[in-house]
């Protein structure tokens, strides 16, 4: 079993670090992600690193030189505005961002062409300069991953994104297919499918009923109850709200409004996890056969979750496993691999 102490980062969501566990192992590394990245990069050859880090230095360098090559030729056409917004495209991606977690979910559009065309010229040069760097980055994050470079493989493949969101290769790395000009990945498609749309109050939900749930009617065993009745039969555990998501399960008898936010901040810090750290991840096999385009095979048990309206409820269901439980916030079990927590709204507020 793990206890999770009453003082905790508050860098980190309890709920969300204590769900991110697989197989009853607590993710240690996030006390020792220094040494364990700097592990990972030993086992490559130093000189090879050394090359490999040179050899993105002279491309970013190039790329640069270009970016701002066209910069200037747009202000020699009166093009000042486009020549900032140019010139930003050449600002480090460390500095501009550093992660991308709010990729576009659709395709990237068109160069507009009624632009005008001096515009619209320098427009696809634009775009055409980020697409070739995009390219000759991902080359260089399969080559660093091929020497077991694996932490700066992926900073590579998330400048890849930055430059070029549709580059598919990068965009399979991280678990998206391209499904009629959506990137989306193979859960929420077979949801879409299905007719339902995650909506940030309900979950995963047909979409011709939120109209419904929005004049207080819900879905219950088949029936249209009233929200009203619904939050009573849902007040004990045993029928709370059941919310799923990609990764997973989480159960609560506080409301639903309140597990579906759970969910998402999961899902949220268990996506920033796998695509920060998926060096960690994955096996050297695994990351070999993703940056040659082939799919991993993913886990299909979900990290459950059961989330408490009140501390006394928490500390019944799991006081026979945990003598402490009244000193606690949290606690995760490894005989069942379900992590537990209640809701504080002191620690809320």
């Amino acid at each position: 079993m793990t206890v999770l102490p009453t003082m905790m980062s508050n860098a980190i969501p309890q709920p969300v670090f204590n769900s991110l566990r697989k197989a009853g192992k607590i993710l240690t590394f996030l006390s020792v992600i220094c040494l364990a990245t700097s592990e990972i990069v030993a086992a490559g050859n130093s000189k090879v690193i050394a090359a490999i880090n040179q050899s993105y230095h002279d491309e970013q360098a190039k790329f640069n030189q270009q970016i701002e090559a066209e910069a200037q030729k747009c202000e020699q056409q009166g093009l000042a505005d486009l020549a900032r917004e140019v010139r930003l495209w050449g600002t480090p991606f460390q500095k501009q961002t550093g992660s991308n977690d709010d990729l576009p979910p659709k395709v990237q559009p068109e160069i507009s062409p009624d632009l005008p065309a001096a515009e619209r010229a320098a427009r696809e040069k634009l775009l055409e300069i980020r697409k070739e760097y995009a390219r000759k980055l991902f080359l260089l994050a399969k080559k660093s991953q091929k020497e077991k470079y694996s932490s700066f493989a992926y900073e590579c493949v998330q400048e890849v994104l930055h430059q070029d969101p549709d580059h598919s290769a990068a965009r399979g790395l991280l678990g998206y297919q391209l499904i009629h000009g959506e990137w989306t990945t193979p859960f929420s498609a077979e949801k879409k499918r299905k007719g339902e749309v995650w909506d940030s109050r309900w979950g995963w939900i047909e979409e011709r009923n939120i109209p419904r749930y929005e004049h207080d009617e819900r879905l219950y065993n088949g029936k249209w109850i009233t929200a009203d009745q619904e939050a009573k039969l849902r007040a004990s555990f045993k029928n709370g709200w059941p919310i799923e998501t990609e990764h997973f399960f989480v159960k609560t008898n506080h409301s639903q409004e309140k597990g579906v936010e759970l969910a998402g901040h999961a899902e949220a810090f268990h996506g920033y996890f796998m695509r920060e750290f998926a060096a960690i991840f994955q096996t050297p096999q695994q990351l070999e056969k993703l940056f040659e385009g082939g799919a991993v095979k993913q886990d299909k048990d979900l990290h459950k979750i059961d989330f408490f309206r009140t501390k006394e409820e928490f500390v019944e269901a799991i006081t026979k496993q945990c003598p402490v439980a009244r000193q606690i916030q949290g606690f995760y079990s490894s005989s069942d691999r379900k992590a537990y927590f209640y809701y504080n709204p002191v620690a809320e507020s």
